[in-house]
């Protein structure tokens, strides 16, 4: 068998010899396409080359002694293997084959390309993972050659060989060999838009000198988006270029400085553009899927030195027009990493209910996640969850304690890497960390999104309940308006959750600063800050910094920042407004479980609830309490590792915000290859449509995302005009004040005492302006949600699931909210303003 072939006698099919690079160099020369000319040794010229020296054994006992946790191992491994492979001479008939087609070709300079070859499915895993030398010349062809055969025992080729399973796969290489093109200008092209998605776009980018300047990320090259047809220019975006890649007079690639008359100059003409751009339809045509190709430049021609199917493309992502949606909620303060990890979490759930779950659709813009689901589909998997549900009257308690578990481990990993000297480690090591920590939240959300599935399409938990109490309420001759007080408490979670236990640690630092009325008096100077107090060396001071301490991350969220003592200061502060309240308050939160226990068996008694009728509020207790601890402890994880995306941000030279937009696939690029890509990161902070269903996980971003937005939306207009509006009770009790729109915690500030909080749904960073709340509305959730565990907590009236509440409603707006009966009334001030 020939161990070398040349680019015309090789096409598509022969990627098990030559690997997908040179299968796809010989298939587009014979296409006609503009290709320079080489050749290819085949990868039964490395497995004859292992074989002869007898290296497979030695190879694959190294390989062994590999442990993918720890580094020493992995270099230790590559630097043995490496150095067998680069030590042992070519046969004489090799050497010869090699040199005599190299003179055939007639070039001074090559470039010398590693092509991998592997199982089918397994090859496409390889690009980028090994290396490729520019400008080799004849005297250093055949060491190359073994480097390119090496670098398929890199550490990074070793750590990414085990970290995907491909250990015990045939994997072997191919090398290219092809005529060095002294390109003047050269880049990358997208036969269809990469971040847009808009098949009849290309995009190219273009840079002075190799191409390696772009590929690693050290220039901002020139980006040019053509439209197909008709064939023309849609932007030209041009960036000043001060230095570029170079062959230098030995032959080296080496930095030179771009004069400064071309800096700001555009790098291909019109003309070349619409010219490449011919090129790139040809061959994508040729092929017939859409392509990422590698050109050069040189003397006004055009070169092809690679090109691959585009992997990036979210080729399924098509929302018909005869799709509809059903908006349902929103969140704030989040961004794609958790949202992403929430997501995976959600289709594992069909492994311990046997339940598939529906299509989401969803659209981050900076840092706020509307969520819509496909009619139907999440209600199917609802009522099969309360099936099981109903038949094993001990299944939602397994849930729980597979929560707390799971909750248990991701926090021991969490605090582990908070104290883990992150700098010190390989960028292998570091993606290790972040992948690990993913893994236990998607594991962990497997069990929490159990109770948010129930009610995420339709209050199907709540609305039993309902029914349930109105029965009740009839068989027993009470009056309706007591179905909020009955449905409030029944629900409420008898297990104190972590909001809880920090309200009731600031009302026993109240009750001891209330005993002294000149720490009052101090405490409430608005300039009063937690410094001044600790100068002074008051008791206080010390009872404060310890409730930091403990509870610091409660309020976290996804993003942060934790809470300092000022900010408890100010809680404290208000809270000494009303210090006849402060002991009234102090002892309810104290005595919370048996004071609710008793009312709940008063009310089953007075109802005549039967066992099975309990059953389903216990239910309801077990899914607040599951929301409330995986939401809480999930926030003092993210803190906990947000050294980990700070050290990720360092190295990336990127902002904490895009590296929370990065995706897990994406991540392994970024830190192992530092292909980055900040222009769809910014995109995606801005405006990203994300796709899930039980297959995949798809994103849309720029112009792309836009679209659909207004595709989507278009039939969900809201009708301002509407007055009055009808949602569940999560607390019962009725207030009368103005509308303050809180949805992130920017609003906070504007929330005074007395004001009505209308939210899409509320967290963690919303409760300071929720404790100001004469009463609370939202948009979504059932009486597992969140403002329903934290009103009945607070004892505030609190209406939810209005659906449009936050949208109907504005700032100022006067309301009255009967959260006896679940209503929101809109009130019409005659007469200028009215006191409330």
């Amino acid at each position: 068998m020939k161990l070398i072939r040349k680019f015309k006698d090789l096409n598509k099919n022969d990627f098990k010899l030559a690997g997908g690079k040179g299968a796809s160099l010989g298939e587009m020369l014979n296409a006609g396409l503009p290709v320079p000319d080489g050749f290819v040794l085949l990868s039964k010229t490395f497995d004859n080359f292992l074989t002869k020296n007898n290296l497979n054994s030695e190879i694959n006992a190294i390989l062994k002694s590999v442990n993918i946790n720890k580094t020493k191992t992995i270099e230790d491994a590559s630097n043995k293997i490496t150095s067998l492979i680069v030590n042992q001479e070519l046969s004489k008939d090799v050497k010869d084959d090699i040199l005599a087609y190299f003179k055939k070709l007639d070039s001074k300079f090559v470039a010398v390309r590693s092509s991998a070859t592997a199982e089918d499915g397994a090859m496409d895993a390889w690009a980028g993972q090994l290396e490729t030398y520019l400008n080799t010349t004849e005297k250093n062809l055949l060491e190359d050659i073994k480097k390119c055969w090496a670098s398929l025992f890199t550490s990074r080729a070793i750590f990414y060989r085990f970290e995907k399973g491909l250990n015990k796969q045939k994997i072997s290489v191919a090398v290219v060999v092809q005529k060095m093109i002294d390109s003047e200008i050269s880049g990358i092209a997208f036969s269809v838009h990469p971040i847009s998605q808009n098949h009849n776009n290309i995009l190219i980018e273009a840079g002075y000198g190799l191409g390696e300047a772009i590929v690693s990320g050290q220039i901002t090259p020139d980006s040019y988006v053509i439209q197909k047809n008709p064939l023309k220019i849609l932007e030209s975006n041009t960036n000043t270029q001060t230095r570029g890649i170079y062959k230098d007079k030995n032959g080296s690639n080496s930095w030179k400085e771009i004069p400064k008359s071309k800096r700001g100059e555009q790098k291909l003409s019109d003309a070349q553009i619409l010219k490449l751009s011919k090129i790139i339809l040809s061959i994508e045509k040729h092929y017939g899927f859409p392509c990422d190709i590698e050109w050069v430049l040189f003397e006004n021609k055009f070169y092809i030195v690679q090109s691959r199917p585009i992997t990036t493309l979210n080729s399924v992502f098509k929302i018909g027009d005869e799709e509809k949606w059903l908006e349902r909620g929103a969140e704030t303060d989040i961004h794609l990493f958790p949202v992403i990890l929430h997501l995976k979490g959600i289709y594992l759930t069909k492994k311990l209910t046997g339940v598939p779950i529906g299509t989401f659709l969803m659209f981050s813009k900076k840092n706020t996640v509307q969520y819509l689901v496909k009619p139907g589909t999440l209600v199917k998997s609802g009522e099969k969850i309360l099936k099981i549900i109903e038949n094993d009257k001990n299944w939602v308690y397994k849930i729980t304690d597979g929560l707390e578990k799971r909750l248990d481990g991701l926090l021991a990993l969490s605090q582990a890497i908070s104290r883990t000297n992150l700098s010190s480690k390989s960028d292998a090591q570091l993606l290790k960390i972040y992948m690990n920590y993913s893994k236990h939240v998607v594991e962990m959300m497997k069990y929490g999104s159990i109770a948010p599935i129930v009610e995420w399409e339709e209050s199907l938990l709540s609305d039993r309940l309902n029914n349930i109490l109105k029965d009740s309420i009839t068989r027993q001759g009470l009056k309706e308006s007591y179905l909020g007080e009955a449905l409030s408490m029944l629900s409420a979670p008898l297990k104190r959750l972590w909001i809880s236990k920090e309200q009731l640690s600031i009302y026993k630092i109240l009750r001891e600063i209330i005993l002294n009325p000149a720490t009052v008096k101090l405490i409430l100077k608005n300039k009063t800050t937690f410094n001044a107090l600790k100068s002074q060396n008051l008791p206080i001071a010390k009872m404060i910094s310890v409730h930091q301490k403990k509870f610091h991350w409660v309020y976290y969220n996804y993003e942060g920042p934790e809470k300092r003592e000022d900010y408890f200061m100010s809680i404290i502060r208000e809270g000494l407004v009303d210090k006849k309240q402060i002991n009234k308050r102090y002892n309810e939160l104290l005595s919370y479980s048996p004071l609710l226990k008793k009312s709940q068996k008063e009310i089953i008694q007075k109802l005549k609830l039967s066992r099975d009728d309990f059953y389903w509020f216990k239910v309801a207790q077990e899914f607040s309490y599951q929301k409330g601890l995986r939401r809480d402890l999930s926030f003092k994880s993210y803190w906990q590792i947000s050294r980990l995306l700070e050290e990720i941000s360092l190295r990336l030279s990127l902002t904490m915000e895009q590296v929370r937009n990065i995706t897990i696939e994406e991540m392994e690029k970024y830190l192992l290859e530092r292909k980055i890509n900040k222009k769809i990161l910014i995109e995606r902070i801005n405006l990203c449509a994300i796709l899930a269903d039980r297959k995949q996980i798809q994103y849309l971003s720029g112009s792309g995302a836009e679209k659909l937005t207004k595709e989507v939306f278009v039939d969900l207009k809201i009708n301002k005009s509407v007055k009055e509006l009808l949602g569940n009770v999560a607390y019962p009790g009725k207030a009368i004040g103005h509308v303050k729109i809180i949805q992130r915690k920017e609003d906070v500030q504007k929330m005074r005492k007395g004001d009505i909080l209308v939210s899409y749904a509320t967290n963690p960073e919303l409760v300071p302006a929720m404790k100001k709340a004469a009463a609370i509305v939202t948009d979504e959730g059932g009486i597992t949600c969140h403002a329903a565990i934290v009103s009945r907590e607070m004892k505030i009236p609190c209406v939810i699931g209005t659906k449009d509440a936050s949208k109907i409603f504005k700032d100022g707006d006067l309301v009255e909210v009967d959260a006896e009966r679940g209503y929101i009334k809109k009130l019409i001030m005659k007469g200028g303003t009215k006191n409330v």
